[in-house]
């Protein structure tokens, strides 16, 4: 970033959140919806529209869900992104948890992106991640490039954190700012911003704690509020780089060096989910 550009490191465009998996440390928490977040390919179109006209470049511009071979309209929405290609300074990962083989239309606008488009599998097991040998193999003949990470072989960083907790307040203004100094998303990622709803989350801890009524708002912003002009949205954006920690900090349990790590992927139970789906989908679907 300069004083007149702003390119973010890194952000995630939500197609969903409906998955076939229920994994109980899901960082995005897409089992808690009753009603999953589902919006019509117009409006994540328009969502990557908006997103444009705020900032002028992103390193890495992920594609997740929820499992995002699920949305339908996946190859629309990924046609769209081909017009801002030249402003992807690094790749697009479309995160996939390899379960769905891609079908020929989604990979005719893989084939697109050339270089740019990076294929990323969680390969969770048999029981998980069924057609992971099957999409290699296809991505491979497609000269699509395509990484298995295969959570037998390595739980990549120790494996899956609680970020959540209780969802409550778990600490002081300075022992936020501590927590944030250390924290893998803020300080390696350098954020892990959220395309959701028409609204843009510092990280996914940003938008879970407003969703359980704890005012995060100095770490989000509405894209598509009209009392706010692109500039004023750009400098907001830009004086998240320049904090020593959000108000979510007080309540996550953050990412780093310390924290307890979890086998990846553990499934909760029908009881489980029952207990745990309470929040509301509180965001925008359609224009």
């Amino acid at each position: 970033m300069n004083n007149n550009k702003l390119t973010i490191q890194r952000i995630s465009l939500h197609t969903h959140f409906i998955c076939n998996l229920k994994c109980r440390d899901c960082c995005v928490r897409a089992v808690e919806y009753e009603k999953p977040y589902n919006p019509t390919p117009e409006f994540l179109i328009s969502e990557i529209d908006k997103l444009f006209s705020i900032i002028d470049g992103i390193n890495y511009f992920a594609i997740e869900g929820g499992e995002p071979l699920l949305y339908k309209g996946l190859p629309a929405v990924l046609n769209h992104i081909l017009k801002y290609l030249d402003r992807i300074n690094i790749e697009v990962p479309l995160i996939t948890n390899g379960g769905f083989i891609p079908d020929e239309k989604l990979l005719f606008v893989l084939s697109r992106f050339e270089n740019k488009i990076h294929i990323i599998v969680d390969d969770y097991g048999p029981g998980k991640s069924s057609k992971v040998n099957e999409i290699s193999a296809l991505l491979k003949i497609k000269n699509i490039r395509c990484t298995i990470k295969d959570y037998s072989q390595n739980l990549y960083f120790g494996g899956w954190v609680d970020l959540y907790g209780d969802y409550d307040k778990k600490r002081t203004k300075k022992e936020s700012k501590d927590l944030f100094q250390k924290c893998a998303w803020a300080q390696k990622l350098m954020g892990v911003v959220e395309v959701i709803g028409g609204c843009l989350f510092f990280c996914p801890s940003v938008r879970i704690f407003n969703e359980h009524g704890f005012d995060t708002s100095d770490g989000w912003i509405d894209m598509y509020d009209t009392s706010a002009s692109n500039k004023d949205k750009k400098e907001i954006i830009k004086g998240w780089y320049e904090k020593d920690c959000f108000n979510a900090c007080m309540y996550c349990n953050g990412i780093h060096d310390e924290s307890e790590r979890f086998v990846p992927a553990i499934q909760l139970t029908p009881e489980e989910l029952k207990k745990i789906r309470v929040n509301k989908n509180i965001y925008r679907e359609q224009l």
